[in-house]
């Protein structure tokens, strides 16, 4: 039997691409305004957005499970539109997640002027036509979906392509899910390139201290360095400089990213909530980090673009990421697919541990830095963080958990306070006993400074006293990281936002805003219903309240000082002790506007290393009365053999080769050095 005949390879059917004419786009008269969610958290909802007609945008989403102040029953506002003064009159509102182009078979289409059709809702009670309506207007029921839709035809009239987008959510998430689908009207082959608004800026933080700490943040998998993804690594910069320097900036990819990597999500951050455009991922079951798609995998180039003014005085420019897809080929009759979800919600670690968020590791939002993340000591800041969750669990309130935490600080610390001060304060007072003979000491030897210096510490040796003890605030060094950590802590941590302290004692009082919030300032007296500030000192001061916590603080850093300062031995170290009692009060002034939660904590650890003060002068002052104060102590012999024999039998070795070099120079040179001053 012979073989069968050998088949020809398969050849694939080629659809040829559509000829389109001039293109455009096939908007409708009356913008209707659709919102999804609910501001009353008793529907279930946890974000409530307003949609926009044009360019089938965001025009404000809010945050329903936080209030816009805590006097305001308002919810807080995430994001908003901005005013674009360059733009012409009337369409000078630039919204988020405006759909801004489209390109067809190489034909670029812009959207930017166009309004979209609401197609659901169809119920006008739930929609409304004017942005001037009452924006506390809720719908009659809680409305979860959303779509708008956009013709594209030609100059013809014939329909070519047809846009859609689908806004939806889900009761208690954070995340906003942006369906976008791209249907071939036409009987050929289509390319489409698609380009979007992604999120705006979050609303800058109200308080005045510290500035503006919105950031822009890109988790990626690096493949060169972990081809496997088992971790997703964060990129961040501070993107409000200038609007020069922010227009047409390229965030991914960009140099400072591996050239092999892949992004995963890119977020805009205040101080306490973060907008993050992701890929759409399920909310149940497992998922694999391996396993996930990358934003990169739609979308080709990630984008800023700043709108508004930036100056040092007044800042109206709102930042905007953009997106633009790859090129997506849809066949005759067919749909192209570029969904995109948006977490819009705290910085919260419970909330960052769901499912969808933890395999995109959204925990690395969480930042506790002050410019620098390794500066800051991030373990340890969490680390304090865990430690007073733990006690506000216990007592039920952060004011007093706050109080607690200095108390359980400083009890940790004591040792390496006491040993610091007292070797300061001993210090002190030995060399106030010893300048007498130290004084004729410069009287014997006066043009001999090496001779002057060698009998100086043999008279320390005799009298007991350690050199070593002049680095009495050494110790105080080693706690640095503790106190940079917890001031960063106390100002990032979210669990303290909007929280009053001691269990709201203060606000019985006829609704007193004294420390009813402890991440903004104390407000004893308000003047102002809004934060007011003014730049003094290179520094934002807010002037709508008086703050107490500050002023107090200043007072203790006084008492402070005197009870931690030795006395003066000279004059130059009295004037230098004058200097410094001018200078701390300058520190009430930097800390005028700070959260009054971290200041209830600094103005508590002042108390406390006064009382630390006090019980070390006690103990001074229990030496001094049993003579063991200046008592005499030989020194002690350092082991033959040891590290400390070998490094002092070096210095000798040393010391004996320099005057060897000494000796073979000229007399004359000799007396002119001792001359010199």
């Amino acid at each position: 039997q012979e073989p069968p005949a050998p088949r020809a390879p398969a050849v694939e059917a080629q659809v040829a691409k559509a000829e389109v004419g001039l293109l455009r786009a096939r908007g409708v008269d009356q913008a209707k305004i659709a919102m999804i969610g609910s501001r009353d958290p008793a529907d279930g909802y946890d974000l409530y957005v307003e949609l926009s007609a044009w360019g089938a945008s965001i025009r404000r989403l809010d945050g329903t499970d936080y209030k816009k102040h805590v006097d305001d029953p308002d919810p807080y506002t995430l994001m908003t539109w901005a005013e674009d003064p360059s733009a012409p009159q009337g369409r000078n509102y630039v919204f988020a997640f405006a759909a801004t182009a489209v390109t067809i078979n190489g034909q670029r289409v812009s959207l930017n002027d166009q309004r979209w059709e609401l197609v659901e809702p169809t119920d006008p009670a739930v929609w409304r036509t004017t942005f001037a309506a009452d924006p506390a207007a809720s719908p009659g029921a809680p409305t979860p979906r959303a779509v708008y839709e956009l013709m594209i035809e030609d100059e013809t009239g014939r329909e070519v392509v047809l846009l859609r987008r689908t806004y939806e959510m889900g009761p208690d998430s954070h995340d906003l899910r942006v369906g976008q689908t791209i249907e071939n009207r036409m009987g050929g082959s289509l390319e489409v390139i698609w380009e979007q608004d992604a999120q705006a800026s979050p609303v800058k933080d109200d308080s005045a201290y510290m500035g503006d700490r919105r950031m822009l943040m890109a988790g990626y998998f690096n493949l060169s360095d972990d081809p496997r993804k088992t971790n997703i690594y964060v990129d961040g910069a501070t993107i409000w400089h200038t609007d020069a320097a922010g227009k047409g900036l390229r965030v991914y990819p960009n140099s400072s990213l591996p050239a092999k990597s892949e992004l995963v999500w890119a977020a805009m951050v205040n101080r306490y909530f973060a907008l993050a455009v992701h890929p759409v991922l399920p909310v149940e079951g497992a998922l694999s980090r391996q396993s996930i798609p990358t934003l990169d995998a739609q979308w080709a180039r990630l984008g800023q673009r700043v709108v508004g003014r930036y100056d040092s005085k007044h800042d109206t420019s709102t930042v905007l990421l953009t997106l633009t897809s790859r090129e997506v080929k849809i066949p005759p009759g067919g749909r192209g697919e570029l969904p995109v979800s948006l977490y819009a919600g705290p910085r919260l670690k419970a909330e960052f541990a769901k499912t969808p968020y933890a395999v995109m590791d959204f925990s690395q939002l969480i930042r506790y830095e002050l410019g620098c993340a390794f500066c800051t000591f991030q373990p340890l800041a969490r680390a304090l963080l865990w430690f007073l969750t733990v006690i506000h669990a216990a007592v039920g309130d952060w004011g007093i958990a706050i109080l607690v935490l200095v108390g359980v600080v400083r009890l940790i610390l004591h040792p390496i306070t006491k040993k610091s001060q007292v070797n300061m304060m001993k210090m002190g007072k030995q060399m106030q006993a010893l300048q007498p003979e130290i004084e004729k000491l410069k009287k014997r030897y006066p043009d001999d400074p090496k001779k002057m210096q060698e009998e100086q510490m043999k008279l320390f040796r005799e009298k007991g006293i350690n050199p070593a003890n002049f680095l009495g605030c050494l110790p105080m060094f080693l706690q640095t990281p503790i106190w940079i950590a917890l001031y960063a802590m106390l100002y990032f941590a979210i669990e303290l936002f909007q929280q009053p302290a001691f269990y709201g004692v203060f606000q019985l009082f006829g609704g007193w805003q004294f420390l009813a919030d402890l991440s903004q300032p104390d407000r004893f007296i308000q003047f102002l219903p809004e934060p007011r500030s003014i730049s003094l000192l290179f520094m934002p001061l807010e002037y709508s309240s008086l703050n107490v916590l500050p002023l107090l603080w200043g007072v203790t850093m006084v008492a402070q000082q005197h009870f931690m300062t030795p006395p003066a031995t000279n004059e130059q170290m009295a004037q230098q002790q004058k200097i410094m009692k001018w200078i701390m009060l300058l520190f009430p002034i930097m800390l005028y506007s700070a959260p009054s939660g971290l200041m209830l904590y600094i103005l508590a650890s002042t108390c406390a290393g006064i009382l630390d003060s006090y019980l070390v002068r006690k103990h001074i002052k229990e030496l001094e009365a049993r003579g063991e104060l200046f008592a005499e102590k030989k020194a002690k012999e350092p082991k033959p053999g040891g590290l400390i024999d070998r490094m002092q039998k070096a210095v000798a070795e040393r010391q004996k080769q320099m005057e060897k070099l000494q000796d073979k120079r000229r007399p004359g040179e000799r007396a002119a050095e001792r001359r010199r001053p």
